[in-house]
């Protein structure tokens, strides 16, 4: 199949879009869609500079896009927003694009656009406009306030991972509202909170937990946590490790010739074995430097322990697994090596790889093609592709996936968190699950002294199923898997994120030929191929592999992982594949079928490590708080409570803004400060003189001020007690549900608001193990009561976990 050929199958050809360059998000939100079809073309501005003083990865980024050099040239910004379906870019301090598009302006003259703005607080709320980044909206989301140890502190992840984080949910929310508009002829606006996105990805459902725990986390410092076992020094290297449920710790604790640690209260819980890393990790780690990482790995894949080598941006690429998929490619005009697109589509060929643009390159080329009549500029009717009819005054939009029916096969983190943003968006969900094997965070994060029926108050269970119907089957018994397929015929997708195996064992999945219009995801851990196919894996084992664990801690110090942000990063990406294929459907009546693995997304998120590597030789290593693009940047004791303020000053006008609201101490005299070089050279010595200037002062007032004067500035907030936010308040970020037996819990949504829809809301409490059984098998696929009663009575149905 020639390129041309296969960019016409995409799910998204034929979709318009305009980025307004400048910053890793809109860019890479601009490769999901381009990657998908869509025909992107960067509007260039002064920002993009952002972006391209790091070449080879805005050679990544902006692969087969167009560029359009129009800052100065309002009238064509105009014709390329009345061409366009999407237009995406960083919200400025001013409430415009770059290059001073203003949102509203677009909005009024563009009504069929859908506009997506991401910016550090969303553009609603008491701290809209002012600054944040990836350091200081992780301290204000809860990461880094769950992460390091009181000698050095909190600790924030590496690589940015905020701004790829919101780049995926910007592209996801701009699908969502796509698809509405196809009914309504109108688009509307996806506002991203790059806080949302912090704190949905790296810590959503700690604040859950807060809320069902039976001694909630008091007000105070945080509290710095240390996961065990984790990453673990090899005699040649670093191996990693995910023991998140019991029989995989207990299978670790024989492995290391300590069975009896799995039956210690304490030792056996993996939210309290870290606690006690002072006794374990001392005899983990002597075990541990006698193996190599090889060794190792394969024993614990023996016993099916989730393991994985640490990789970075030099040895991930290596790895036989990598290789055997073909993981990584070469671009086509640099050479070097970036990640594969992070999902594939059975029998279609990814799109052909494709240089990046010349900045300005397509410029003349999109003023012949929009022409100059300036009767049409500016009015939303240059074009744009067929969205269909509707009215494009109507109120509030319809629900975009409204009359769509999803087989949610899923379990743990990720792909619960694909089927709840199809559910916000208007499917109609159905959860399967057996009382033999409840989803594993019923059981593994419920709090079992908290009244009956502990596993209805699972928080994480809680945070990622709101919006769904539950039902239980057992699979294991033909009763159970004959209406299994009765209803997977009923539905229009099917999602599951098990490893290969468990789908194919229960042989749910008809042949493409018997259910072309069906789309399927298949979200196991390590893909659909390679050696590690069936080996189990968790968000900690992808961070472990693709390098972000790597990048994370000091550089004296072992590699620690962010805990998990790879299950949702994992989830999100898998959603933005699935809403590009229902839009395919909708026009084909063809379904996909869809491989997105936890790995694959890991991998495009921690790809600089591997572009930088593979083409300046550039190995990113552990640098603690500290980034190559701001100094100081780090979390500073402040305050009298223990508590930490993080601090990041990004330009040489920021400095001297902090230099002014201190006092301009001393210290901060020498003029070579007003420099970056120079600070990020003494950054020692600001770091001590920061941490006894910040000491004693008002952390709150502190941050206050330096956040007016526009200084990236945060308080480091306990992981639980993120939900306090006012900002989150104020744009109602964590909404109320009433839950029968969980109660009232105030739970995250979508981390964008759209201004006139109604998605994306929790239009229902998480489902009760087995609630919707009459429902489902009953209304749905006609069985009689009589007929339920016989099922649950053997077996087959049931509301309550065997043993439970």
């Amino acid at each position: 199949m020639g390129a041309g050929a296969v960019e016409a199958t995409l799910p998204l050809a034929g979709v318009r879009a305009v980025e307004f360059a400048g910053g890793i998000a809109a860019a890479y939100c601009g490769k999901l869609l381009s990657d998908a079809g869509a025909d992107v073309v960067q509007v260039e501005t002064d920002a993009t500079a952002m972006v391209r003083e790091r070449t080879p990865l805005w050679h990544y980024l902006d692969e087969g896009k167009r560029s359009v050099a129009a800052v100065d040239d309002p009238e064509l910004i105009a014709r390329l927003l009345g061409w366009a379906d999407v237009a995406v870019g960083a919200v400025r301090p001013d409430g415009t694009l770059p290059g001073g598009t203003d949102l509203a302006k677009i909005r009024a003259q563009h009504p069929r656009c859908v506009v997506v703005s991401i910016s550090p607080f969303g553009t609603t709320g008491p701290w809209a406009g002012l600054p944040g980044n990836d350091f200081t909206l992780q301290a204000w989301g809860g990461s880094s306030g769950r992460r390091g140890d009181s000698e050095s502190g909190p600790l924030a992840v590496g690589g940015d991972t905020t701004d790829w984080a919101s780049g995926v949910v910007a592209a996801v929310g701009a699908l969502g509202v796509l698809l509405a508009a196809a009914d309504s002829g109108r688009g509307d606006h996806v506002d991203v909170s790059m806080l949302e996105v912090a704190t949905l990805v790296f810590n959503s459902f700690m604040a859950v937990a807060d809320q069902l725990a039976p001694e909630p986390v008091p007000p105070g410092p945080p509290r710095l946590y240390t996961e065990l076992p984790s990453v673990i020094r090899t005699s040649d290297g670093w191996v990693g490790f995910a023991t998140n449920s019991a029989p995989q710790f207990r299978a670790f604790a024989e492995m290391v010739g300590r069975p009896e640690w799995a039956d210690h209260p304490e030792y056996s819980r993996a939210d309290r074995r870290g606690l006690h890393a002072a006794e374990l990790g001392p005899e983990i780690d002597a075990w541990a430097r006698t193996r190599t990482t090889a060794e190792i790995a394969a024993e614990a894949m023996r016993r099916k322990i989730p393991v994985a080598p640490v990789g970075n941006g030099r040895d991930t690429p290596e790895f036989d697994h990598m290789k055997a998929r073909g993981s990584f490619v070469r671009h086509p005009g640099l050479g070097f090596l970036r990640p594969v697109v992070p999902y594939r589509i059975a029998g279609l060929p990814p799109r052909p790889p494709r240089e990046a643009p010349e900045r300005g390159s397509n410029t003349e080329e999109f003023r012949a093609e929009l022409g100059s009549d300036e009767s049409t500029a500016g009015s939303g009717d240059t074009g744009g592709s067929d969205l269909g009819g509707g009215d494009p005054g109507g109120s509030a939009a319809p629900l975009p996936l409204g009359g769509l029916r999803v087989f949610d096969f899923t379990s743990y983190w990720a792909g619960p968190c694909v089927t709840q943003i199809l559910a916000w968006l208007g499917a109609d969900v159905v959860k399967l699950e057996s009382t033999q094997r409840p989803d594993g965070t019923r059981l593994s994060s419920a709090y079992a002294t908290s009244g009956d029926r502990p596993w209805e108050r699972a928080p994480l269970f809680h945070s990622v199923n709101t919006g769904k119907r539950g039902i239980t089957l057992d699979l294991t018994r033909p009763a159970g898997v004959s209406l299994a397929r009765r209803l997977l015929e009923r539905c229009d997708i099917f999602i599951e994120n098990y490893s290969p195996r468990v789908v194919e064992r229960f042989g749910l999945l008809p042949d493409p030929g018997e259910r072309p219009d069906l789309i399927v995801a298949r979200m196991p851990a390590w893909g659909l191929s390679g050696p590690w196919r069936d080996q189990p894996g968790f968000a900690q084992n992808m961070e472990q592999a693709a390098g972000l664990a790597y990048i994370t801690g000091h550089p004296d110090g072992r590699p620690m992982v962010p805990r998990g942000v790879c299950d949702p990063l994992g989830g999100l990406h898998a959603a933005f594949a699935v809403l590009a294929a229902i839009r395919l459907r909708r026009a084909t009546g063809v379904g996909l079928r869809i491989e997105a693995p936890l790995v694959d997304a890991a991998l495009s998120v921690t790809a600089e490590q591997v572009v930088d590597w593979s083409a300046r030789g550039v190995l990113a290593e552990r640098r603690g708080n500290r980034s190559a693009s701001a100094a100081p940047q780090g979390a500073y004791r402040c305050g009298g409570d223990g508590g930490y303020l993080a601090l990041s000053v990004e330009d040489d006008e920021q400095w001297r803004q902090l230099v002014g609201l201190l006092g301009h101490p001393e210290w901060a005299a020498p003029e070579e400060l007003a420099y970056a070089r120079a600070r990020h050279q003494a950054h020692d010595r600001l770091d001590g003189w920061l941490g006894t200037v910040l000491a004693d002062r008002d952390r709150a007032g502190t941050v206050d001020a330096l956040l007016r004067a526009g200084v990236p500035a945060a308080e480091v907030v306990p992981a639980e007690r993120s939900h306090d936010n006012p900002q989150l308040v104020a744009r109602e970020f964590f909404q109320p549900v009433d839950h029968d037996v969980a109660g009232r819990l105030a739970l995250p949504l979508f981390p964008a608001r759209w201004a006139n829809g109604d998605a994306p809301r929790h239009r229902r409490p998480a489902p009760k193990l087995g609630e919707h059984n009459g429902d489902v098998f009953g209304d749905l696929l006609g069985l009689t009561a009589a007929e339920l009663a016989e099922l649950e009575e053997a077996g087959v149905i049931g509301t309550r976990p065997v043993g439970g």
